[in-house]
C-alpha cells in the first residue's frame, strides 16, 4: 500500500511523543524521512504526516486517519462545460472563464480485507484496509 497519514494539527503535539519500546529505551514513530535532519517530510511509522484542515480535532473520530488513495475510483460523467464572459468583470477590464464538469468518487472496496488463511493454519483475526480512522477518546 502506498498511503499516508491525514491529520489536524492540534494532533501534533501528540504523534511527537509516540514511541516504541526497544530494549529499556524507545524510538520515536514521529521523525523526517531518512533521518532528524535529511529531510522536511514528517513520518509516522514510515509513512509521510499530511496536515489537512478537513480532519478533526485532537480526540474526535477522524483526527488521524490512515489513507491509501490507490484504492479510491474517481470519475468524470460527460464533457467539460466551458464558458467565457468579457461582461461579469467589464469595469476592471478582465475576462471571466468558467469551467463545469461532474465528478463523483467512491473507495473500491466495501469492506475490510482478511488476510489469507494457509491450509492447516490458525484463523486471522485481524484486517487490513486502505482507509483507517482512530476512534473517538477522552
Amino acid at each position: 500500500m502506498s498511503g499516508f497519514w491525514l491529520h489536524d494539527t492540534s494532533v501534533d503535539e501528540q504523534i511527537a511523543g509516540f514511541t516504541q519500546a526497544i530494549g529499556t529505551g524507545g524510538e520515536p514513530l514521529m521523525k523526517p524521512t531518512g533521518g532528524l535532519s535529511v529531510s522536511p517530510l514528517v513520518t509516522l511509522m514510515g509513512r509521510q504526516l499530511v496536515p489537512s484542515e478537513f480532519a478533526y480535532e485532537l480526540g474526535d473520530s477522524g483526527d488521524l486517519m490512515y489513507v491509501d488513495l490507490s484504492a479510491y475510483g474517481l470519475a468524470i460523467r460527460g464533457n467539460i462545460e466551458s464558458a467565457v464572459s468579457m461582461h461579469l468583470k467589464f469595469d476592471y477590464a478582465q475576462t471571466a472563464f468558467r469551467f463545469l464538469f461532474e465528478v463523483d468518487g467512491k473507495q473500491l472496496l466495501d469492506s475490510a480485507i482478511t488476510p489469507f488463511t494457509p491450509a492447516g493454519g490458525t484463523t486471522k483475526t485481524t484486517t487490513t484496509s486502505p482507509f483507517v480512522t482512530l476512534a473517538a477518546r477522552a
